[in-house]
């Protein structure tokens, strides 16, 4: 009886396994559009409507992904305060190093230092593209193309040829008739099933005046984000600058 059990058990297992083997192997192929005029003006029209300008302008910005990471990001300087559980990373985004401490003691250079750097990185990247993916899509060797979805919206689809943690990553970005994104689309690497969808909703605006989604909806679950706030100085977060130790590091 205990054999019928587990050979019924693991048989479960085994169908349940090669079900989840092809959701996840499954799903849409990555659609081919045109580039060319029609793909720059629906991009423009994106730019404008979430005022890409002013997010340009915005020097800091604080918030919360999905209630584990936190983060205070210097834009213009290009450093990212990364915390999550113990841990917190001052980050150098552009080249990929920093300052690591635990339980607010600092680490010191060693190979867990490194780790926990190398780990806050990925973070960011993931977490700043959910925060604001539709500025990215202006990054430099991106490419765009035009594709006409239905009567009251069209698609942009955006390639990332280089750069991030997962170069030919893809979106479709599913934009209203003023160009404001509803929804997009993934091929990417860390999902092997193609097309899986989010939404853009609950839009906010930044003091700075650039538009932020705080709302993603997927079949996977809802990616939310939270204590949002930007400034142009670091006095509305900490009394003192809290890069000036990367800072002097970067001095050394």
């Amino acid at each position: 009886m205990v054999k019928k059990i587990i050979f019924s058990l693991l048989l479960l297992g085994l169908v349940a396994g090669i079900g989840l083997y092809f959701y996840m192997t499954g799903g849409e192929k990555i659609p081919s559009g045109t580039q060319g005029t029609d793909a720059e003006m629906l991009a423009l029209l994106m730019k404008k409507t979430i005022n890409k300008t002013a997010w340009d302008t915005t020097h800091y910005v604080r918030w919360t992904f999905r209630d584990k990471h936190h983060y205070l990001w210097d834009k213009k300087r290009h450093m990212a305060q990364v915390q999550w559980d113990d841990k917190t990373v001052l980050l150098d985004i552009n080249k990929q190093n920093g300052l690591a401490f635990q339980s607010g003691q600092p680490i010191g250079d060693s190979i867990k230092s490194q780790q926990l750097i190398r780990t806050a990185y990925e973070y960011f990247i993931n977490d700043a593209f959910w925060l604001n993916a539709p500025a990215m899509a202006f990054n430099d060797d991106v490419r765009k193309e035009y594709i006409d979805i239905d009567d009251a919206h069209k698609g942009l689809l955006v390639t990332y040829l280089s750069g991030g943690v997962t170069p030919g990553d893809a979106y479709l970005w599913k934009l209203d008739k003023w160009g404001r994104p509803v929804s997009f689309k993934m091929w990417v690497k860390i999902i092997p099933r193609g097309g899986v969808e989010a939404s853009w909703e609950d839009w906010t605006q930044l003091h700075s005046g650039a538009w932020i989604a705080q709302t993603h909806r997927t079949k996977m679950g809802t990616i939310r984000i939270s204590n949002l706030q930007d400034s142009q100085h670091f006095l509305s977060f900490a009394k003192e600058d809290p890069f000036a130790a990367l800072s002097q590091k970067k001095k050394i």
